[in-house]
């Protein structure tokens, strides 16, 4: 779970890390979420393509126990 809680700007070499660090999770089998996303923020971040996104560290978690109830 990464937080961006109070992060007020996001660029795009912000962004082409969380890229990154989300495929190189991916090939150890890790799923990459990221929490504390606000409206503003989301706007500068554009598309995180196929990253779970939550507005607060509350609803990733709600999601991560959803994903342990399933498997």
């Amino acid at each position: 779970m990464i937080s961006f809680r109070g992060v007020k700007q996001f660029d795009e070499s912000v962004r082409q890390t969380v890229l990154n660090l989300h495929n190189c999770l991916k090939l150890l089998g890790v799923q990459c979420i990221v929490v504390g996303i606000k409206p503003e923020l989301a706007i500068s971040i554009g598309e995180l393509n196929n990253i779970a996104t939550f507005r607060d560290a509350h609803e990733g978690l709600k999601y991560v126990m959803k994903l342990q109830e399933t498997h």
